[in-house]
């Protein structure tokens, strides 16, 4: 087991070749392959899932048997994505919520919705890109920290100074 940490430690410190298809390639042989249904029963949040990578990820999801929640700015376009999932993977359990995360306010009523509305939430992949807006308000969020441990979700963020404290974003903690 020591030539396979050797080589991914080597493949990190060689940077071009570790992030090319060559590290995907060297590393993939060692990922075992996720059995059909193994996310049953669980409910995950994908953000910036009317396209791209979110998409394709909501799919990936599904097809493991995830209910899938698609996070999006708009509902138009995530709902037709969901269509287009749905006829690939039938029975999928495929939901739109619209949330603009460039958006604190948005991001609250957003989170608020779903502590009222579902028993857990078992995964968020945040794959939404935010506009730079929110970085030079409010400094740049510091993001998540889940601990599946104390099954604690904790999300801040900071502000620069300058910024009155009104506007502030609050820290939000909660089980998860």
């Amino acid at each position: 087991m020591q030539l396979p940490r050797l080589v991914d430690a080597a493949l990190d410190r060689l940077v071009v070749p570790g992030y090319s298809r060559l590290g995907y390639t060297v590393r993939r042989a060692g990922w075992s392959t996720l059995p059909s249904g193994c996310l049953s029963g669980r409910t995950i949040l994908v953000t910036g899932a009317g396209g791209g990578l979110g998409a394709a990820t909501v799919r990936g999801l599904v097809a493991l048997g995830a209910r899938v929640e698609m996070v999006v700015r708009n509902p138009e376009r995530g709902q037709e994505t969901a269509a287009a999932v749905r006829a690939d993977h039938p029975g999928a359990a495929v939901d739109v919520a619209a949330c603009d995360v460039s958006s604190l306010a948005d991001v609250r009523r957003y989170a608020a919705e779903v502590r009222d509305r579902e028993a857990a939430v078992h995964g968020l992949v945040h794959n939404a890109g935010t506009s730079s807006t929110i970085g030079a308000r409010y400094g740049g969020l510091t993001g998540c920290a889940i601990s599946t441990r104390s099954r604690q979700a904790t999300c801040s963020a900071k502000a620069e100074d300058g910024i009155p404290d009104e506007e502030l974003p609050t820290k939000v903690s909660g089980p998860i």
